[in-house]
């Protein structure tokens, strides 16, 4: 496969005024053209660790992971929409990662990046693009199943 992809993606955290009792949870669409190749949702643990910034990151990793593992990345311009802002800023470089655990996030997730063609990232809400919705749905979800 050659040509372009979208990764849509989106990282939850729930309880997030309890740490201990965090949980989050991640969720990502794979979209060729406007066909949905794949979907996915994982659930990421429970725990301080856990806040919605490390689960966007984590996210947008899985995806590329999922990509790579799948497709020839080198062959591949590949657009990341997430609701972000804060991560979309930092991996153009916009903003300053300054936490640890987003820092080493940041770097693997961008030396993943270096094996595509060409990829960019966007930021978009649920407003404007349902499938950051569906993301959204995807990782509650995964956050959901895991209380059950």
């Amino acid at each position: 496969m050659s040509g372009e992809l979208e990764l849509i993606t989106d990282g939850a955290a729930r309880d997030n005024q309890h740490a201990h009792r965090r949980r989050a949870g991640i969720g990502y669409l794979i979209v060729d053209e406007s066909d949905i190749l794949t979907e996915g949702s994982e659930f990421l643990g429970q725990g301080k660790a856990y806040t919605n910034n490390y689960a966007e990151y984590r996210a947008a990793e899985c995806g590329v992971e999922v990509i790579i593992s799948n497709h020839r990345p080198k062959d591949i311009n590949l657009l990341i929409l997430s609701d972000s802002q804060l991560m979309v800023k930092q991996l153009r470089g916009d903003w300053d990662t300054n936490d640890d655990t987003l820092q080493r996030l940041r770097a693997r997730l961008v030396d993943s990046l270096q094996e595509f063609s060409n990829w960019s990232v966007s930021h978009r809400s649920e407003s404007d693009d349902d499938r950051i919705e569906r993301a959204d749905s995807l990782a509650g979800r995964a956050i959901e199943t895991e209380l059950d």
